[in-house]
């Protein structure tokens, strides 16, 4: 009969990883503020993000810009974010309001 030390549960919760032929428990820190931060965002700001990361940059990056190169980033973003919501490369402002309610 076989016993181990860890519960079940241990073993669930635990990621596993190969280092030199063992496998070894591998505990990365802050995994759950990172997911808690990414789920309090809203949709349009997920979606920010990721147009950022898909950029190679951070809201931090951004703010550290001049005024000029900023506000062309931010019409970027804008522009992707329509683009992303719509399908289309050419949509209106406003176009996302339904005018039937």
């Amino acid at each position: 009969m076989i016993t181990s030390s860890l519960s079940p549960i241990s073993l669930i919760n635990s990621p596993l990883t190969m280092s030199s032929g063992k496998v070894t428990n591998q505990i990365k820190p802050n995994v759950e503020e990172e997911f808690l931060e990414i789920a309090r965002m809203s949709p349009a700001e997920r979606l920010r993000m990721q147009i950022l990361e898909s950029m190679g940059m951070s809201e931090d990056s951004v703010a550290a810009m001049d005024p000029e190169a900023r506000d062309a980033i931010e019409d970027e973003i804008s522009r992707r974010m329509m683009q992303a919501l719509t399908g289309k490369d050419d949509a209106e402002p406003g176009s996302l309001v339904d005018m039937m309610a």
